[in-house]
């Protein structure tokens, strides 16, 4: 065996053929963007018999085969060394963008999930590595920045806060290293709590605490609100105040700032638009009188409209009009399944989150059993009640 041939066998994938060295490739190996069958080679010319030239040739072979071996690289680990596969270690930015390709992109609520891995790329660097996330001071520092967050968000009216918004959150994550585990971007040991029989990972769910209730918009206030808005020749928002009490209890950033006025049919007084929470159509809902003439009001101005919108207002965001809207047709005694076919939502959800209390409606239960009619006992009569 030739010395040359001996200091080739230490190279695999390189063979001497006559005076060229050839680099073996394999398939579908994608090198400078272009792919490489099977069993191709690359050859470098050894251009004399010299040992400096063959050297020379050698270390240009041995680094073009690791440029391979980098082109080949799958995306679970790096290399295979002693038998065991090294991990790579993925990226939050990397690993988010994969779980959102796999899970949530073409889901219902991709918006929202949008949202949620903004809010997580707000507070960890799309740099981190999901290992080095993995301590309590992460998980308590993310945890107190989403209440801050939310808190302060300019669409956030009275501030409230409840923890279901940052258990939200706290899922994106949970789904982001069960993926990049399942693809070997990460190690199971190296969670926050690796214990296998803990399904969140050391990335607990905070306990449900629900946010203060939102105020409703009493008459006086609304009168109010309508006032402040024509002096200020602001009709437009005035108009899409009253239309949000008046309809339908529509969600804004979903429903009333998406459904155009083909929407509306104009003969039978009433509106089709798409629920985004439950992902269907409304079906023909009747429009009251107020709602039902500012429809006609912007109809010319719609329709013209290339988007078809009724309403142009980008930063109108008063979240309260759906709680007035169900809260007022309680108040007047609407039956519960016609308050459900209208705003869109269960019964639970009627009782739980929208049907509140006012002075007006608690003034008006104590009156309810008021009756003139009961002879009073007080006075002679009421002596022998008192001990």
């Amino acid at each position: 065996m030739s010395s040359r041939e001996a200091i080739l066998k230490l190279h695999s994938g390189i063979y001497l053929r006559g005076e060229t060295l050839a680099v073996h490739t394999r398939k579908k190996m994608i090198v400078d963007g272009e792919k490489v069958k099977d069993s191709e080679y690359d050859t470098i010319l050894i251009k004399d018999t010299s040992d400096t030239s063959f050297k020379k040739a050698l270390a240009e072979a041995i680094k073009l085969k690791e440029k391979h071996n980098e082109a080949l690289v799958p995306a679970n680990y790096h290399s295979r060394k002693n038998g065991k596969k090294t991990i790579s270690k993925g990226t939050l930015s990397q690993c988010l963008q994969m779980t959102f390709d796999k899970q949530w992109e073409s889901g219902k609520n991709v918006a929202n999930i949008k949202i949620y891995m903004r809010d997580i790329l707000n507070y960890f660097s799309p740099d981190i590595t999901l290992e080095d996330m993995q301590t309590p001071e992460h998980y308590n520092g993310f945890v107190k920045f989403m209440q801050k967050t939310i808190e302060e968000r300019p669409s956030n009216n009275l501030s409230t806060y409840n923890t279901r918004s940052t258990n939200h959150r706290l899922s994106v994550l949970r789904e982001v290293f069960r993926e990049a585990i399942a693809r070997r971007l990460m190690e199971q040991s190296k969670l926050l709590n690796p214990d296998l029989r803990v399904k969140s990972m050391g990335w607990d769910n905070l306990k449900v605490i629900e946010s203060k209730s939102k105020t409703i918009i009493s008459r006086e206030d609304e009168a109010k609100v309508m006032e402040f808005a024509y002096l200020n020749n602001d009709e437009e928002h005035a108009d899409a105040f009253q239309f949000l009490i008046n309809g339908l209890g529509m969600r804004l950033q979903f429903e009333f700032h998406k459904f155009t006025v083909d929407d509306i049919n104009y003969r039978n007084k009433t509106i089709n638009f798409f629920r985004h929470k439950v992902d269907k159509y409304s079906g023909e809902l009747p429009l009251n009188d107020v709602a039902y003439n500012i429809c006609v009001k912007y109809r010319e101005t719609a329709f013209a409209r290339e988007d078809k919108k009724l309403f142009q207002i980008k930063d109108f965001t008063p979240y309260c009009t759906k709680h007035t809207f169900i809260t007022r047709l309680c108040e007047n005694q609407t039956p519960m399944n016609d308050i459900c076919r209208l705003a869109g939502i269960t019964h639970d959800t009627v009782l739980k989150y929208y049907a509140q209390t006012t002075p007006e409606s608690l003034r008006k239960a104590v009156n309810s059993i008021n009756d003139s009619n009961v002879i009073s006992l007080m006075g002679h009569n009421s002596k022998g009640l008192i001990k």
